[in-house]
């Protein structure tokens, strides 16, 4: 097979998807919206028609203050009527394939997931969520606080039931993707589980051996990308994580998606594959050396493409 056959699985991510943080009424839905694959959003008295229609914008926004007790005509009384109308309305413009995440009580954990709908349903209130403007939900993954970069902390300050963090997004598609493609730049993302101090050995063991394999790659193939452009990220709080980045780099996804499937199989054996033309095995020192750093670094590295 030819590499871009080989790399068909690779995700190339959407640049103009939105990024949204979305309360979880203090965390008691969490489970919730988790185990029904949805999310939620309160004011079941204002009706869809209500904050679609640009005609009925005045009187909804009259309506939510009778129905919140707050002054129309007081400056801070028109910023909370609005900011909750805004809520509503970006609630119902979520486009599917925007990402959604969300918090347990205490924000120690969080989810991860992308709209699979394309607009609002209703369902009228049940025992586990009052809520009745939803959403339908696919999720990706959860990751416990400490597992996640600093952004973290700046996510969790806003108290809004909906908010939208596109600035977080690099760091977000880091969190929820292994190996993929964004603006023509190529992504290799493995988290290092292991808590407490990092050995040094280790760490330096798996970078200068993938350097080794990415070369060996780069010259079996003649794919004459330029090595130099790659660049790696290291978040090693323990647990943490290392991203290689690298723009238009095919070999870094091509070493990303064999060091996957290998770390993935049961015995961690190196698959061999035949690209254009030319036997191609991660089989040797340098390969050992790295799964010994996986084991070391207790590395987790997910299977590609499991959305």
């Amino acid at each position: 097979m030819n590499i871009d056959t080989f790399l068909k699985d690779v995700d190339v991510l959407p640049e103009n998807n939105n990024y949204w943080f979305v309360r979880t009424n203090g965390g008691a839905y969490f489970e919730t919206f988790l185990k029904n694959n949805f999310i939620g959003i309160g004011w079941n008295d204002i009706s869809l028609a209500e904050i679609t229609l640009p005609k009925l914008e005045d009187a909804t926004k009259r309506k939510i203050a009778k129905l919140e007790g707050i002054p129309e005509n007081d400056p801070n009384g028109k910023k909370a009527i609005s900011t909750i109308f805004n809520k509503l309305k970006n609630f119902k413009n979520l486009k599917k394939g925007d990402i959604i995440i969300i918090p347990n009580i205490k924000s120690q954990k969080f989810a991860f997931g992308i709209v699979a709908d394309h607009t609002v349903y209703i369902e009228k209130k049940t025992l586990d969520c009052d809520f009745e403007k939803r959403r339908a939900i696919k999720w990706i993954k959860t990751k416990d606080l400490r597992a996640m970069d600093s952004y973290i902390y700046k996510l969790r300050v806003p108290r809004q039931a909906i908010t939208n963090v596109k600035r977080f997004s690099d760091s977000i598609d880091s969190d929820i993707n292994t190996l993929f493609v964004k603006n023509n730049e190529s992504h290799f993302v493995i988290e290092v589980s292991k808590v407490g101090d990092v050995n040094f050995t280790a760490l330096t063991d798996l970078l200068i051996n993938t350097k080794i394999k990415i070369q060996d790659l780069n010259q079996k193939l003649g794919l004459g990308e330029d090595l130099n452009q790659i660049s790696v990220k290291l978040n090693l709080q323990s647990p943490g994580k290392i991203e290689f980045k690298m723009p238009n780099g095919k070999v870094l996804l091509l070493y990303g998606l064999m060091l996957t499937q290998s770390c993935n199989s049961p015995t961690k054996q190196p698959h061999t594959t035949r690209i254009n033309q030319v036997d191609i095995s991660l089989n040797d020192s340098s390969y050992n050396k790295i799964i010994s750093s996986v084991r070391e670094l207790e590395i987790k590295i997910d299977n590609v493409n499991k959305k």
